[in-house]
């Protein structure tokens, strides 16, 4: 597939509106009640990938649909490209941080996610370390770098990683018995993707979540 080509079959005037269209159906809007359409965007995500292989933001997204969807050994490749490819960007490394996080592998977990810090230390490096020792039963420092994160300058991906310390850190106070905050904290996890709303049926076939 060429460039035009791609262009033409999603309507799109340039690469990054394409990349921007496959980001949309692989992160929906669960506040706004739409959903992820992953399996679509992994067909746009190939097709970007055909006239652009080694794009990191591409390689990095397709990355985290497959994580999402416990597709481990390929999110660790993709991964690990990304990391061959760009070795100063954070985004190979925090991918490996978060796939080993899922994995129960907390020491690699720690140790990527803090290769990540060193090429960058932002709101979202310091969300994901935090993340990590949380994982890990390491309070202390999980507290020490969501106190970091949100101190920290905001960056372009600061919504998320935000919404990211803010579950970590309602983990945090609850294992430090201040249930108040903990339990505020928790509640915003609510329709995001570490709760999701499901509907059920019942017995006399009325739905219930």
């Amino acid at each position: 597939m060429t460039l035009d080509a791609l262009l033409a079959k999603y309507g799109c005037k340039s690469l990054d509106e394409v990349i921007g269209q496959a980001n949309k159906f692989a992160d929906g809007d669960p506040e706004n009640g739409v959903a992820e359409q992953p399996d679509t965007a992994v067909g746009i995500y190939q097709d970007i990938l055909l006239v652009s292989p080694d794009h990191p933001g591409v390689l990095y997204a397709l990355g985290v649909v497959l994580r999402e969807a416990a597709r481990y050994a390929w999110a660790i490749q993709l991964a690990k490209r990304i990391c061959t490819l760009c070795p100063r960007d954070p985004r190979g490394w925090k991918l490996l941080a978060t796939v080993y996080g899922e994995m129960c592998r907390y020491d690699d977990s720690i140790r990527y996610a803090e290769k990540a810090l060193e090429c960058k230390r932002t709101d979202f490096t310091l969300a994901d370390v935090a993340y990590a020792y949380n994982n890990a039963g390491d309070i202390d420092n999980a507290d020490k770098y969501c106190a970091e994160a949100l101190a920290a300058p905001k960056s372009e991906l600061n919504r998320e990683a935000m919404r990211n310390v803010e579950v970590t850190l309602a983990y945090v106070r609850l294992a430090q018995g201040r249930w108040r905050e903990g339990f505020e904290g928790f509640r915003k996890t609510l329709r995001t993707k570490w709760r999701k709303e499901r509907v059920y049926s019942t017995a006399t076939g009325a739905d219930t979540t």
